[in-house]
């Protein structure tokens, strides 16, 4: 593949990312301003509901995005009948899990005693699972399209919605947790009916019982080893919230929690979006044969933009919010360093683990976040219990670490790419270290720590220029793109 089409997975994940960045900038500025009615036991409450919340779409879900995507890719004919299928599929299992919910929560309230829930606040629960499980599937079918476009549209139309109704909910009538998850279920359901209007025409005619078995058989297949690695996957993220909430208090997790949701500007912002259009691109790269080299490039250049974000949060997002918040949420910074260092580990195993999907052996990478499943669940315990919220971040970072040396170690059989992996670390330990770094300096009047943060900030960036993590032909191929995009948008 060519350089200008291994541009194109940059481009799309930029549109992709349009979105989710001006959401995160909007979020980031609000948050400040819900802490004050929240409190880090609201917050905790909320926090731990999203972990629990989140754990029905993954078991129900059974990973049907990634199996879904290629085999759209695949299909020479009959996608509208495979769109129809799986939708269909995905409705049932949506119904079933809000169901699931629904009647299994009085059992989580005797293991977790700290949390009481009514009827009604359950009920708005499960009908938001019901339409994130069926978003997810919707969302896949516009990714697979490569409509960055609309998904950014829509994306940004459930955004403004979900602001006003947060607002409202939360500031306006003070309705706590209860209002955050109204205002989500709410916002859910418009996205699903809006995505569905989008999708109309892509729709087949509905299958018989027994195509729609033919149809879907090879998706499930596929994806069954994904579900198991989606499900440790899901322990790999969450258990944390589970063992805090055991372990220490609701009021402990909202800080944690908080200092999560801030270091998730990566993911939101950078990570999720890449993924979006990598998924696609990764198996054009394999179906062409392409230069192995270009894999290669792709991580080092997620990397420096990652470890920049990174820096960015862990300096300048921890002083600003800071200065804003409720006091009470005071020492989150402590834990951003660490958290930011897990997601670093993910974005490069995001990359280095594709091997294991352009090849279908899926079933290793399964085994793979198994065993950092377990390992999570041994080390968040043993953190928690030695250094409380600090252990649990400590755990995060070592378990991704591994992973991102498991899928360089056993992916390099299945797809020799020739990645630089000493220049990987190199760039994850600076923005470490100079994240770390803020920490020595101690509390700051605000105008000096924003002083200091931008000198760390400008520290990595320098760093990438002079051991040319970022190539001078790289930087002017990346303005000429840059320059062009922006004519077209002005055109």
């Amino acid at each position: 593949m060519s350089a200008r089409g291994v541009a194109g997975v940059f481009g799309h994940a930029l549109i992709f990312g349009l979105a989710p960045l001006l959401q995160k900038l909007v979020t980031f500025a609000l948050l400040p301003w819900f802490s004050f009615h929240l409190g880090p036991e609201g917050y905790g409450l909320s926090d731990f509901l999203v972990a629990v919340s989140g754990l029905f779409p993954v078991l129900f879900g059974l990973e049907l995005r990634v199996s879904y995507v290629r085999a759209h890719a695949a299909a020479r004919t009959g996608a509208g009948s495979l769109l129809s299928a799986t939708i269909g599929a995905t409705a049932l299992l949506a119904l079933v899990a809000a169901l699931a919910f629904f009647l299994g929560w009085p059992s989580l309230e005797r293991v977790f005693s700290e949390v009481r829930l009514t009827s009604e606040f359950r009920a708005v629960i499960a009908g938001g699972i019901a339409c994130d499980l069926l978003n997810v599937m919707l969302f896949a079918a516009l990714q697979a399209r490569l409509w960055s476009g609309r998904t950014t549209l829509l994306n940004l139309a459930a955004f403004a919605l979900s602001v006003g109704t947060n607002i409202g909910f939360v500031v306006g009538l003070e309705l706590g947790a209860y209002g955050l998850f109204l205002s989500s279920t709410l916002t859910a359901a418009l996205t699903t009916a809006g995505l569905l209007w989008i999708l109309r025409r892509e729709f087949g005619a509905a299958p018989r019982l027994r195509s729609c078995a033919v149809l879907l058989r090879p998706l499930v297949s596929y994806s069954l080893p994904l579900w198991g690695g989606g499900l440790a996957y899901f322990v790999l993220r969450q258990v944390d919230r589970f063992v805090l909430t055991e372990l220490a208090s609701l009021a402990t997790l909202g800080v944690y929690g908080m200092a999560w949701k801030l270091s998730s500007l990566l993911s939101s912002f950078l990570l999720l979006p890449f993924q979006r259009s990598f998924d696609v691109w990764r198996f054009k790269l394999w179906e062409e044969r392409a230069d192995a080299q270009v894999v290669g490039d792709v991580l080092r250049w997620l990397l420096v933009g990652a470890g920049a974000l990174a820096l960015a949060v862990a300096t300048l997002g921890a002083d600003l919010f800071g200065a804003l918040a409720d006091p009470r949420f005071e020492g989150l910074s402590l834990y951003l360093p660490l958290l930011n260092l897990a997601a670093l580990c993910q974005c490069a195993s995001s990359v280095t683990s594709s091997a294991f999907f352009v090849t279908s052996r899926t079933a290793l990478w399964m085994r793979c976040f198994l065993v950092a499943a377990v390992a999570q669940v041994a080390l968040c315990v043993l953190g928690v219990a030695l250094f409380g919220a600090l252990g649990a971040a400590i755990s995060a970072a070592l378990v991704q670490a591994g992973l991102w040396a498991a899928s360089a170690r056993y992916g390099r059989a299945l797809w020799d790419v020739p990645y630089r992996h000493g220049e990987a670390l190199a760039i994850v330990a600076v923005a470490t270290a100079l994240s770390f770094a803020r920490g020595l300096f101690g509390p700051l009047d605000l105008l000096l720590a924003l002083l200091v943060d931008t000198l760390l900030c400008a520290t990595f960036l320098l760093a990438a220029l002079r051991l040319r993590w970022v190539l001078p032909e790289e930087r002017q191929r990346a303005l000429t793109w840059l320059r062009a995009r922006a004519a077209k948008l002005r055109a």
